[in-house]
């Protein structure tokens, strides 16, 4: 099958099309309409599926709170990355807590996230935590070796408790 570009003049369905994703061999802008709904931008198109990446990044004293919903991917790791990089240079972030709780997959892309965040924090003395984690989480987080310097806490509050008490790890 031969891929197609089309440019912003041309309709496809209905839809406005862009030079940007993918969507049936044609390059679509994530605006366009797909299964009759709008894909927002915290949304990625992939093999006609859409994946939802809604991750929520709160500050709570100097731990950041990172809140992975869905796919932690090559799809949607570039984006956390650089909002908790911003996040972490501004606000002068030393700890982060990973909240696992409405993740269904991790691959190497989360991994690198999880290493190069760590990477960030360390030379302050920082720390890195996740919680609720799956079964499949703490798989990859033991696999990888993540596990040596994530460590597990059994809720938000203990994790921050702990982190804001200088307690560190890695």
């Amino acid at each position: 099958m031969e891929m197609t570009e089309v440019s912003t003049n041309d309709v496809t369905n209905d839809n406005k099309v862009r030079t940007n994703d993918v969507k049936n061999d044609r390059r679509v802008s994530t605006n366009d309409m797909k299964n009759d709904r709008r894909v927002s931008t915290n949304e990625i198109k992939n093999d006609n599926k859409v994946i939802k990446t809604d991750s929520m990044m709160e500050v709570i004293g100097n731990v950041l709170v990172i809140r992975i919903s869905g796919e932690l991917d090559h799809h949607n790791s570039v984006e956390i990355r650089n909002n908790a990089d911003e996040i972490i240079c501004k606000r002068r972030i030393i700890h982060i807590l990973f909240d696992f709780e409405k993740t269904d997959f991790m691959d190497s892309s989360g991994i690198g996230v999880i290493m190069g965040r760590y990477k960030k924090v360390k030379d302050f003395g920082g720390s890195m935590g996740a919680v609720n984690t799956k079964n499949n989480i703490d798989k990859i987080l033991l696999y990888s070796g993540l596990n040596k310097i994530v460590k597990h806490y059994d809720s938000i509050e203990s994790a921050i408790e702990e982190m804001k008490g200088g307690n560190q790890i890695g």
